[in-house]
């Protein structure tokens, strides 16, 4: 972000949020930090493919983790297991999700700091994608 008007901004309003911070006692936990320097992975050289997803288990998880009733689970599953069996689907999940690029708002912003950002946000993003366009441009000719 370099020192832009945006950044200057954020860090004016939040140069003392650090003196908030608590960190507790037993950070970093040892669990945690011997996960991380030894994670266990699949060292398998066989090639690997997605499946379909299994509806009644993922329901049964998302049950007992955050107390979604099946139809709310079937309302997010079905339409990926949908496209997955159009046989046109990529094979990553993350195709089927929203992202953060995608522009989706969920909710009416409050906070007249934080409408400013985002718009700061979505504005350097448009510029972005406009300048990306205009040195295309320019490199073809």
């Amino acid at each position: 972000l370099g020192q832009t008007p945006t950044y200057k901004r954020f860090h004016k309003k939040h140069r003392l949020a650090s003196t908030r911070w608590t960190v507790p006692t037993n950070f970093p936990d040892k669990a945690v930090l011997t996960a991380y320097l030894n994670p266990v992975v699949d060292k398998s050289e066989a090639r690997f493919s997605w499946g379909i997803p299994d509806l009644y288990k993922i329901s049964l998880f998302c049950k007992k983790k955050m107390g979604w009733f099946p139809e709310e689970t079937e309302q997010m599953v079905k339409p990926i297991i949908k496209r997955m069996t159009d046989g046109k689907y990529q094979t990553r999940m993350d195709s089927f999700l929203m992202k953060y690029s995608d522009g989706v708002t969920f909710a009416n912003i409050r906070s007249e700091r934080l409408r400013t950002v985002m718009e700061d946000i979505r504005s350097a993003a448009k510029e972005g994608k406009d300048n990306s366009n205009d040195t295309n441009e320019n490199k073809s000719c």
